[in-house]
């Protein structure tokens, strides 16, 4: 059977201690925590504390890590900006280790300009994998790349360019992101599952309004076909709510984001059960 996560962002305004209880009530049995989460990353980044409060919690039987991408770029053309992006990304891998995680998820990167990435941005790319293999070798840590949304400077947001990368890298696994490889429909992101299905090891889930990402899925059709796709591939990876509370209507209490949760996981396990 999958098993059924949330990214622990969705909590951002309260303590580690309190997020793990809220995902725990949400019908979840695994996490997705991000360093970033605040109570973590400007509080001294204690990685015991973040396995305390984890081994807590007995209901959530599988955390994955997601490396820091807010303010980074590892493949930026500033050398000082992708060394300290770098060094974020291998420090969430330790932190995978220490706490038993099973997979981390990374960020390519992408171009510094608005341009599309060229061969420079991927030679800098290759730097910043090659490292990340390193780590990855001496942790014994999974670590899956996620696809892009379609900007002009983004990396690795279409199948092929996945699909080549995932040839290349063979100890690499893939984050399947729905949200980010749906358009106008699902072509493309079943085009994602067909290439590269036996990589994947972590899918995050969420709608896509049309102009933004990461809405609560609402039951939402587009969504409902893939899942109901993986469930017939006998997909038995993680399946990660990543949801943005800036796209709700309104405030939410912590109540309200565990309903929403609650509800989002009620209709994913609905094609899995």
């Amino acid at each position: 059977m999958p098993k059924y996560s949330v990214s622990s962002m969705f909590f951002h305004e309260y303590l580690c201690a309190e997020i793990f209880s809220f995902v725990e009530k949400s019908g979840c049995n695994a996490i997705e925590f991000w360093p970033e989460t605040p109570d973590f990353w400007l509080h001294g980044k204690n990685h015991e504390d973040i396995k305390e409060i984890f081994s807590r919690h007995p209901e959530l039987e599988s955390i994955t890590i997601h490396a820091p991408v807010l303010d980074l770029n590892p493949c930026s053309v500033n050398p000082d900006v992708a060394e300290i992006s770098t060094k974020n990304t291998l420090e969430a891998i330790r932190l995978a280790e220490i706490l038993g995680a099973e997979a981390v998820t990374i960020h390519p990167g992408r171009r510094t300009a608005k341009r599309p990435a060229g061969k420079r941005d991927m030679e800098r790319f290759q730097r910043y994998i090659d490292r990340v293999h390193d780590t990855a070798i001496e942790t014994g840590v999974k670590v899956a790349l996620e696809n892009m949304p379609p900007k002009i400077n983004s990396l690795f947001s279409e199948p092929k360019q996945m699909k080549d990368i995932l040839k290349q890298e063979e100890w690499l696994y893939f984050t399947f992101d729905i949200a980010h490889a749906i358009t106008n429909d699902n072509a493309k992101a079943m085009e994602f599952i067909n290439s590269a299905f036996d990589r994947i090891i972590n899918i995050h889930v969420s709608r896509n309004s049309g102009v933004k990402n990461h809405f609560p899925l609402d039951d939402d059709p587009f969504t409902g076909e893939i899942l109901g796709d993986l469930s017939n591939r006998g997909y038995e990876g993680f399946l990660t709510l990543e949801l943005e509370d800036l796209n709700l209507d309104r405030t939410a209490t912590a109540e309200e984001k565990i309903s929403i949760v609650k509800k989002d996981v009620s209709y994913i396990k609905s094609f899995f059960n």
